[in-house]
């Protein structure tokens, strides 16, 4: 991607909110994970997600594989594209509104239908038993219900896979899911969340 000039339509989507509403945004560094040099990426059976890798492919020089040491976000690679240009910090955050609409697209998709059996799918995923037999119901089960919406998609995707893993991290309550999620900086931004199903998912912090 060439350089483009920063405007004040940035200073607009620097008031990202993750994973649910903040008041105040954190300075950049507190919400996007530190680059790790050196990061290996290896080919991996993990079919990369199409809008991910588009937006690598904008970088030929850049050779980007899937790397199973990151989730599917990929922010590792983000962080060693970012240290291998050279970005200042505002290119820097102009190059991660794009590359978090990349990866939320796929976070869409993940959720993007919402028929009664995707509904109890999801509650099967989260562990609700019984599955309700009515979307209200599987609505009202899922409000209980406390997981991070960046791990939860990693869960289905390693399911489908067919790839070990252990069970779904589950959460007592809305203060233990925000620590969690600030701690391992895996933020999913309330504003790009626009299928149904995901917003029913989505918990607000205050």
């Amino acid at each position: 991607m060439h350089e483009i000039a920063i405007t004040a339509d940035i200073r607009r989507v620097e008031s990202i909110q993750f994973n649910h509403r903040v008041n105040d945004i954190p300075p950049f560094n507190q919400f996007l994970p530190a680059p790790r040099f050196p990061v290996s990426f290896v080919s991996s059976a993990f079919e990369m997600s199409d809008p991910i890798a588009e937006y690598f492919a904008q970088f030929p020089s850049f050779k980007f594989q899937y790397s199973s040491n990151s989730d599917w976000r990929q922010i590792d690679a983000f962080n060693a594209l970012a240290g291998i240009k050279g970005w200042s910090q505002d290119r820097r955050r102009l190059e991660w509104v794009n590359f978090q609409n990349a990866w939320t697209h796929v976070g869409e998709t993940e959720f993007g239908q919402s028929r009664l059996e995707h509904y109890q799918e999801i509650c099967r995923d989260l562990g609700i038993d019984p599955v309700p037999d009515s979307i209200n119901r599987c609505k009202e089960q899922m409000k209980k219900v406390y997981v991070n919406i960046v791990d939860l998609i990693q869960y289905r995707k390693n399911k489908r896979e067919c790839k070990s893993q252990g069970p779904l991290t589950m959460f007592d309550n809305l203060e233990e899911l925000k620590s969690y999620t600030e701690r391992e900086k895996k933020h999913y931004p309330s504003e790009n969340a626009k299928a149904e199903l995901l917003r029913e998912l989505l918990k607000i912090f205050e």
